[in-house]
């Protein structure tokens, strides 16, 4: 279970599916700061690895089928 703080609420700003695999832009801002590739972030409790990042506040993560 999560039991973290929130630091905030960001959009999704596009979602690309591929077989098998989504990739999820979501736009952190200033939240986005300091985060490297392979951090994880919790989404909506979940926690999700960085894949990627914009270097301007929008991360993506790779999320896999089972």
């Amino acid at each position: 279970m999560f039991t973290g703080i929130v630091q905030g609420l960001c959009p999704v700003i596009s979602i690309s599916e591929q077989p098998g695999l989504a990739r999820l832009a979501v736009e952190l801002g200033d939240l986005a700061e300091g985060v490297q590739r392979g951090a994880s972030v919790a989404v909506n409790g979940t926690c999700l690895t960085v894949s990627d990042d914009d270097g301007a506040g929008v991360i993506y993560f790779d999320v896999i089928q089972e």
